[in-house]
């Protein structure tokens, strides 16, 4: 899972920064209006962020048109052009800080490295890096957040990206800003004595550490025509906002260097540059916000209403991650996808271990036969063909359809969604979405809708076991059902006991998620994590009025 958490300020109903966990199954509970659906909406503005520089969206990549976020002046909190949106997302970076190769490394570069800070005692014992380029070989870095604000400007009437940052594991480690005219764009807050990037001085474990970038600007003067005019910002080359060009290396301006006679005889500038200062600069931050935009393309959003396929269904064959919004692409993946598929989607949802929704799945195969044809004709009057071998071969070349119908477990017999209640059609996009392993984040709002309480419950297992067998996957739900919370809570509970069903993966309290969303009017929308101990019980202080209906009803 590469994204951990998401923190959202000024973005429709939330005025002040809130954060959200996200963990394998992250729920969303609280009031209708409360702001829930306000924290999927800022993933989808991301992604158009991200990947379209799109600021003033109002119809978004990955949802239909139900989902129509109105443009800045409506995103902004309270509709104030003078506030500034601002997300950030905290990232697992595990496989995700790739170097930027921007030429071969010379064999002597250490050699110049320790040439330019031999004048200094502190770092004049560096240990050698096997690759001084990749960033992984100087830091274990665990986490990383990049963070991005949107801005208004009233000279030129549009939002503009005011700056793009990231940090790591807890520290600021630099912006990219840019004007609203695109005019000038530039590195600034720049950490160069940032704690994670430490290289040691000795061989010995109590080795003292030093700053690596702090080291690098010294070498900056012994190793190149030039030196930095200031650390903290640099102005970069071809770039007119404050997004990175994904796949492409940043480079510094060289109005920001300053002619020097220290150059050492034999050395290229642009070498030392390309590879020791743009190329690990843009490993650190262009790299995280590429890992970011493949996350969030990898998020399917189910809305709250599934449409029921028609009689005389027609799939689109070509991927369109908006039909997930009425639950449309699922009966596409259906029909496209291998029988092992459908026969997994059928074992889930007919299967009385599993979420036993008295419905499975069954593949139906034809061949499409043309009436005038003379195999048609041979086959209706029973007349032999001249040639066997023709009539076998005519058959085999025939074009096959397929069909996807429901088996009703109980009556044994074939039906189809449109004679069925409507809970069925509601359920079955989930569980495609669930079970397919392509998707990295199912959003789905209300999944237990038209279901009945035991099927609530048992869909809670659905997410528990998927989120276990495919790694990294997560299910972000914004829901209403207790009985959802209920089961997971009761799995947490077996597995610290070790009372779980045979064959069920068990579920930790650090895998689950559960935030309560409210709203307040002097600081807008505001979220609660709700914590969960290994007994499956509630600890620490719940919201007043959580689930405290089922209290009164009760007692």
């Amino acid at each position: 899972m590469v994204i951990t958490a998401i923190t959202i300020e000024n973005f429709k109903g939330i005025k002040d920064p809130v954060r959200v966990e996200f963990k394998p199954i992250t729920l969303l509970f609280g009031p209708n209006s409360a702001g829930k659906s306000t924290i999927v909406q800022a993933l989808h503005y991301a992604r158009e962020v991200l990947g379209r520089q799109n600021l003033d969206a109002d119809r978004v990549e990955g949802a239909d048109e139900s989902m129509n976020l109105g443009g800045f002046r409506n995103l902004v909190y309270g509709h104030d052009t003078s506030r500034t949106i601002k997300i950030s997302f905290d990232l697992d970076v595990d496989d995700v800080l790739e170097p930027f190769l921007a030429v071969e490394s010379p064999d002597d570069m250490w050699d110049w490295f320790y040439g330019a800070v031999d004048q200094f005692d502190e770092l004049s014992d560096l240990v050698p890096l096997e690759t001084h380029y990749d960033v992984r070989d100087i830091a274990q870095v665990k986490t990383a957040r990049v963070s991005f604000e949107v801005a208004w400007s009233e000279l030129f009437g549009r939002p503009y990206l005011k700056s793009y940052g990231v940090g790591f594991d807890g520290s600021p480690f630099a912006d990219i800003v840019a004007r609203p005219d695109g005019k000038e764009v530039a590195i600034t807050n720049f950490n160069y004595l940032h704690p994670s990037f430490l290289v040691k001085t000795g061989d010995e474990p109590d080795s003292s550490r030093v700053p690596y970038f702090a080291a690098l600007f010294v070498v900056s003067i012994k190793a190149s025509y030039f030196k930095f005019r200031e650390t903290t910002h640099l102005l970069l080359e071809d770039q007119t906002t404050a997004l990175p060009h994904w796949g492409q290396q940043l480079r510094i301006a060289e109005v920001c260097l300053i002619p020097t006679d220290e150059r050492d005889e034999g050395i290229e500038d642009d070498k030392f540059f390309d590879q020791m200062v743009n190329g690990l600069l843009s490993q650190l931050l262009v790299r995280p916000g590429e890992a970011l935009l493949k996350a969030l393309e990898k998020v399917k959003y189910i809305g709250p209403i599934r449409k029921t396929p028609p009689r005389n269904f027609n799939l689109v064959r070509s991927a369109d991650s908006a039909r997930w919004t009425n639950g449309l692409a699922a009966w596409d993946h259906l029909y496209l996808g291998s029988d092992e598929f459908v026969e997994e989607v059928g074992e889930w949802m007919g299967s009385q271990d599993l979420l036993d929704s008295g419905f499975s799945l069954k593949v139906g195969r034809y061949k499409k036969l043309d009436i005038n044809s003379p195999l048609y004709a041979s086959l209706v009057s029973a007349s032999s063909f001249d040639d066997e071998e023709d009539r076998a071969r005519e058959l085999e070349e025939l074009p096959e359809e397929r069909d996807i119908v429901l088996f009703d477990e109980s009556r044994q017999v074939q039906v189809f969604p449109q004679d069925i209640g409507i809970g069925i059609s509601q359920l079955l996009p989930v569980v495609v979405g669930a079970l397919d392993a392509e998707i990295g984040t199912l959003v789905i709002e209300q999944p237990e809708l038209h279901l009945h309480p035991g099927l609530q419950c048992r869909l809670g297992d659905l997410f528990v076991h998927q989120a276990h067998e495919q790694s990294g996957k997560m299910f972000l739900l914004e829901t209403h059902s207790e009985h959802l919370l209920l089961r997971l809570m009761r799995r947490i509970r077996e597995t610290s006991e070790e009372e779980l069903p045979v064959g069920h993966p068990g579920l930790r309290p650090d895998q689950l998620s559960v935030n309560y969303i409210d709203w307040g009017a002097e600081c807008g929308t505001r979220i609660c994590q709700l914590q969960i101990g290994d007994d499956g019980d509630s600890c620490g202080e719940w919201p007043e009025g959580f689930f405290e209906e089922r209290a009164e009803e009760l007692f």
